[in-house]
């Protein structure tokens, strides 16, 4: 199992992003360094990319921040997926895109101001239960559309194993949807599942030496 090696990755992460924030001066209120998608949810394959963002209150003067933030964590060869929002350009761009929406359920703070990421994380999941019954169709159809298009994990010659029909991305969707207490799935099962499927993903990043999603024939 890597498991544990997913959870030293992760922490190795946080530090590098937690010591890159204060070197920088980052501000202890009204701004703070999170980790959204599978960083968020500590599912760090060896090759993956750090998502971040950087989010601040309006009327939060960030100054050289935010360039500078991201200087020693290019130094460290890490790759970054990252971005810089005021929290309600975050709540905006939720509400306005599904996959945006479900994506920032899984929030989770790295420095900077606690309260902040807590605001956001607990706004994303009150707007997201609110207007689930509204929302789902549209995000029933754009998993309906990826799976037409990549065909079943199980069934497939070269299969992707995060975007295929019964991938990891579905494994996300279903916790977006229990997250809606709308409907319940049987959590255990999920969960080995998915953590089989990362482990999967974890030695193929070591065989190929890159990020890759796709197990192709050598």
């Amino acid at each position: 199992m890597t498991a544990p090696e997913r959870a030293a990755r992760t922490a190795d992460a946080d530090r590098l992003c937690a010591a890159a924030y204060g070197g920088c001066g980052g501000p202890e209120a009204g701004a703070a360094l999170i980790a959204v998608g599978g960083y968020g949810r500590g599912e760090l394959a060896p090759y993956s990319d750090l998502d971040v963002v950087l989010v601040h209150d309006e009327g939060v003067e960030l100054g050289e921040v935010a360039q500078l933030v991201w200087y020693p964590l290019w130094d460290a060869g890490v790759q970054l997926d990252h971005s810089v929002r005021t929290l309600p350009e975050m709540l905006s761009t939720a509400a306005g895109d599904v996959r945006v929406g479900s994506g920032l359920l899984d929030v989770r703070h790295l420095a900077g101001d606690p309260n902040l990421t807590l605001r956001l994380r607990t706004t994303m999941l009150a707007d997201w239960r609110r207007s689930a019954r509204q929302r789902l169709p549209e995000l029933h159809e754009l998993v309906r559309t990826r799976h037409r298009l990549l065909g079943e994990l199980a069934h497939l010659s070269v299969p992707d194993l995060k975007e295929a029909e019964g991938g990891l991305r579905d494994a996300t969707v279903l916790k977006a949807l229990v997250a809606t207490w709308l409907v319940d799935v049987p959590h255990s099962d999920l969960e080995r599942c998915r953590l089989a499927l990362l482990d999967v993903r974890d030695r193929l990043h070591e065989v190929a030496g890159r990020a890759t999603d796709r197990i192709a024939p050598e």
